[in-house]
C-alpha cells in the first residue's frame, strides 16, 4: 500500500479545522505531527484518518473520512 501525503488543503478538508487550530493541536499534542521533505509539509493521510476515527463521533468527520477514503460511511468502525 502506498502511503499518501496530505498537504494543509487536503487537511482542511479532512478535518474542517482552520490552519491555526491544526498547527495549535500539533504543539499540544492533539493531532498528528507533520512530516517535512526540504519546504514541503506534509501529513501523512493515514495518521489524519486514524485521528479522526478517535474523535468522538460527528457526522461531518465521518463524511471526510470517507469522502478522502472512497470507503462507505458505513465501513468505518464507529468512533470511540
Amino acid at each position: 500500500m502506498t502511503e499518501r501525503a496530505l498537504r494543509y488543503p487536503d487537511v482542511q478538508a479532512m478535518t474542517g479545522m482552520g490552519r491555526s487550530t491544526v498547527w495549535r493541536r500539533v504543539r499540544e499534542g492533539e493531532f498528528p505531527p507533520p512530516r517535512r521533505v526540504g519546504a514541503v509539509t506534509f501529513w501523512l493521510e493515514s495518521e489524519v484518518v486514524e485521528w479522526l476515527r478517535s474523535q468522538p463521533i460527528a457526522y461531518g468527520a465521518r463524511v471526510a473520512a470517507k469522502r478522502v477514503s472512497g470507503r462507505q460511511t458505513s465501513d468505518l468502525p464507529p468512533a470511540a
